[in-house]
């Protein structure tokens, strides 16, 4: 199986522990769905060990996605980001509908991924990193530009420091 989602390096923004966070997640996510891969009857029942395999790396993947969110949303506080009440609620709302959708499927004994859930999956990824962090970053570069680097200061700071 290729695999789900292929890491593009024009998705680097340029914050080194932002940039390792994304390639961590989607190798997270390609984890993810290759265990939920279905055999070719379409149908593969869970185990209860399996279930806790699942169930472990599902909530690996959601606290990583989480911590993420919440290390750029710092970034993006320090740096007085016009977006950044939007992107915030983005991100409430892709956690809420990730954790549904594998949460709900596996508490149903499964994790079938229909070709609608992974094709909306793999947007939530690639659409969020490649558009909306894009806006991120090209504010960062404009504000490190206009400021001769003081963002510079912001990439080498632990997530939460201000």
């Amino acid at each position: 199986m290729d695999e789900f989602i292929t890491w593009r390096d024009d998705w680097l923004f340029g914050v080194d522990h932002l940039d390792r966070q994304h390639r961590e997640l989607a190798n997270l996510l390609n984890r993810l769905v290759r265990e939920c891969t279905c055999d070719e009857t379409g149908k593969r029942s869970l185990s209860d060990e399996r279930k806790r395999i699942l169930k472990a790396l599902l909530d690996e993947f959601y606290a990583r996605t989480r911590q993420h969110f919440s290390d750029e949303e710092a970034l993006m506080a320090g740096t007085g980001y016009p977006g950044f009440t939007a992107h915030a609620r983005e991100h409430a709302m892709l956690l809420g509908e990730f954790k549904s959708t594998f949460r709900e499927r596996l508490d149903q004994g499964c994790c079938n991924m229909n070709p609608q859930t992974l094709k909306a999956l793999k947007a939530w990824f690639v659409v969020h990193v490649a558009r909306s962090d894009r806006e991120f970053a090209e504010y960062l570069g404009v504000r490190s530009t206009a400021s001769q680097g003081s963002i510079a200061g912001a990439e080498h700071r632990q997530p939460g420091q201000r």
